[in-house]
């Protein structure tokens, strides 16, 4: 709403509105750094969890520390705006205060003001709506950089090669899509392809040798190995994989790693 399009009778009315705009700018403000704020914490998780393996060489280590650097800016910025945030919210409150006292004709400017708190609320829920849309485009992300990364690779998992890397192999016998699959004449890979692993998603790949065999009859006599493949894994997720004999893939920058000490064959 822009104050200068507001009709007002007097200097008092004027700085009501002056107050409550900005009351109403500092709300969206509050939103928008939320937002920001549980961007950055899920950042600042995956480098985290980046960093345990930028020891294995020394492209890694020059990774880890430029993104420490941009930390420590984005950390600046953050805090500079957090006091402007502050000094902002303390003016909104002083101004608040002084608009309790004024006169009755606040109720008819309140009422525009609610029209314009009702458009914010329709903003905050379409910025809902596009952050899932982000959550989605993450995991087909997560899908193509494996299948990439794997397919422009030598296919060498499990101390042997594979000789085909399929994605997306849908089962019709038993309903069930494979996000990856890599096969050669004795074996098969299947890996489970997520933006953040979960500890249900671990659940749901121990059901697919048993599907897999069902809908590929051919393949009855492979030793199947499974993988969890994923750019961020939730608290425990790691555990139960290596618990299971599952192997991990994790990205790592433009690379990614993988975990197959403990794996087995089902």
């Amino acid at each position: 709403m822009n104050r200068d399009n507001i009709n007002v009778d007097t200097s008092a009315t004027f700085d009501e509105i002056r107050a409550i705009l900005r009351e109403t700018a500092e709300r969206q403000a509050a939103s928008s750094a939320e937002f920001d704020r549980r961007m950055q914490e899920s950042r600042a998780e995956f480098d985290r969890r980046n960093a345990e393996f930028d020891r294995r060489n020394a492209e890694f280590d020059r990774r880890n520390a430029e993104f420490d650097r941009w930390r420590q800016e984005s950390n600046a910025e953050n805090e500079r705006r957090r006091q402007e945030a502050d000094r902002r919210s303390a003016e909104a409150d002083r101004r608040s205060a002084e608009a309790d006292r004024r006169s009755a004709d606040f109720d008819r400017q309140l009422a525009e003001l609610k029209a314009s708190l009702a458009l914010t609320d329709d903003l905050v829920k379409r910025t809902c709506k596009e952050v899932g849309g982000i959550s989605t485009t993450m995991g087909k992300q997560g899908e193509e950089f494996f299948y990439n990364s794997i397919g422009r690779g030598d296919h060498y998992f499990f101390d042997q090669i594979f000789v085909d890397v399929l994605k997306n192999l849908k089962g019709e016998t038993q309903p069930a899509e494979y996000d990856l699959v890599l096969v050669n004449c004795t074996s098969t890979c299947i890996f489970e392809v997520k933006s953040k692993a979960r500890v249900s998603d671990v659940n749901v790949l121990l059901l697919r040798p048993s599907s897999y065999r069902i809908n590929f009859p051919h393949s009855s006599g492979h030793k199947i190995y499974l993988g969890m493949a994923s750019m961020l894994f939730e608290d425990g997720v790691e555990d139960l994989c290596i618990k299971n004999g599952i192997a991990i893939l994790k990205q790592v920058g433009d690379y990614f790693v993988v975990n197959e000490k403990h794996v087995k064959v089902f």
